[in-house]
């Protein structure tokens, strides 16, 4: 025999559909947000986009760099993309770099790029060859070179590095940590933020 429906228990039961349906949209909104594509905002001679089923071919400002797409910057050259939370990445002479949307991971493959990522965003990845490094609520300076030192500048906010062989580090603001190319890295070292910012 088929219950009765109970009015009195749907109302007791209501706010607790509400708040999971809250919840649910919440976490579409979250997905939602993650960056799926970069805009190009600058672009300083020679620069490059590396699309995964197409010949590469020059970027122009307002261009959209999709997820997996790379990106890359020759002598003297220069590049900037700005992604939809605001995330901003300027990429150096000679980097080769691209981007990953569901883990708001970068991938430099070779170069130096610096990462500004809003106080209120969500934590970024610079991933490499070597090491791995998030950034959070600040500004950092990634380099990799084969067969050189790495550097991670952490300029404000903060920092947690990561080596590829084991081991890891928070680096606070003003500090720096240095890998050798054979794994083996330094505890965090200051630096002078103010000289850094104005030469690079």
């Amino acid at each position: 025999m088929m219950s009765r429906f109970s009015f009195s228990r749907f109302a007791s039961i209501w706010p607790w559909l509400l708040v999971a349906m809250t919840v649910v949209t919440m976490d579409w909104a979250a997905r939602a947000a993650q960056p799926k594509a970069a805009q190009v905002t600058a672009v300083i001679k020679d620069v490059k986009l590396l699309p995964p089923q197409a010949p590469p071919h020059p970027a122009v400002v307002s261009e959209t760099l999709a997820s997996g797409t790379g990106l890359r910057t020759g002598v003297d050259s220069r590049a900037e993309l700005t992604f939809p939370d605001l995330t901003i990445t300027r990429l150096g002479a000679n980097t080769v770099f691209s981007f990953n949307e569901g883990a708001r991971e970068l991938n430099l493959d070779n170069g130096a790029i610096l990462v500004q990522v809003p106080k209120s965003g969500s934590a970024v990845k610079v991933s490499t060859a070597g090491f791995t490094c998030g950034v959070t609520g600040g500004t950092a300076l990634c380099e990799t070179n084969k067969g050189a030192p790495s550097k991670v500048m952490i300029l404000e906010g903060s920092g947690h590095f990561c080596a590829r062989g084991g081991g890891c580090v928070d680096i606070p603001a003003g500090e720096m940590v240095v890998m050798m190319p054979d794994g083996r890295y330094t505890q965090p070292l200051k630096f002078n933020v103010a000289r850094v910012m104005e030469t690079s």
